[in-house]
């Protein structure tokens, strides 16, 4: 089975799971601490100093202190590189439903392999069971980058519960 064939399969297992994980959820009020299943799809300038983009399942950790502020923890796995994408954010809420963010990204989808150390900003949305992202990654070019100053355009969408 080559990589294309495997990114398909867990990408369709991936949406199975978030539709069945949809009925289980519903029902549910915002709470404390929440999880979410998300898909997030970047593209622009990558990790490699080409154009293109990443593509990948995540888990993330919302930790809802307080009516003002949001502390998340997430992780992305990226398909292309079969590696693990780590981030968090402090997040200050707008209204009852958005947010906007930012913190480190960290990522080893580069030709060498090497963790990038990197920025994401992010502006979000909660509706009932789900959310909706566009967000931002940079970071400083290196060796690692091709020299090349990566800038990504986000978008996430995923399952609360």
């Amino acid at each position: 089975m080559n990589k294309m064939s495997k990114a398909a399969g867990a990408v369709a297992l991936a949406a199975a799971m978030v539709l069945g994980l949809t009925v289980l959820a519903a029902g549910q009020e915002e709470r404390n601490v929440q999880i979410a299943l998300t898909g997030t799809l970047m593209f622009g300038s990558d990790f490699e100093g080409e154009l293109g983009g990443l593509l990948g399942p995540g888990l993330r950790v919302d930790l809802n202190l307080a009516k003002a502020f949001m502390i998340r923890g997430e992780v992305m796995w990226i398909l292309y590189w079969g590696s693990p994408a780590p981030s968090c954010s402090l997040n200050l809420r707008i209204g009852k439903s958005g947010y906007v963010g930012a913190g480190p990204f960290v990522t080893s989808a580069t030709h060498d392999t090497a963790s990038v150390f990197s920025l994401k900003a992010h502006l979000g949305f909660k509706f009932g069971h789900g959310l909706a992202e566009v967000s931002y990654v940079t970071a400083k070019a290196s060796e690692h980058t091709w020299w090349e100053k990566p800038a990504l355009l986000g978008f996430t969408f995923g399952l609360v519960f």
